[in-house]
């Protein structure tokens, strides 16, 4: 048995949501996380 994609399960693996999440830390300081597939691809600090 073979398996072949289709154009829309390609499509949908190219339009994966991207999320934010934010902590807020000690002293005005807070952490900005870019997330994509359950993975965090970036980090941003910065101060209030």
């Amino acid at each position: 048995m073979t398996t072949t994609h289709t154009n829309q399960e390609e499509n949908n693996e190219e339009q994966a949501k991207i999320f934010m999440s934010i902590d807020h830390l000690k002293a005005g300081n807070y952490k900005l996380h870019l997330l994509c597939k359950d993975k965090v691809i970036k980090t941003i600090k910065f101060k209030k």
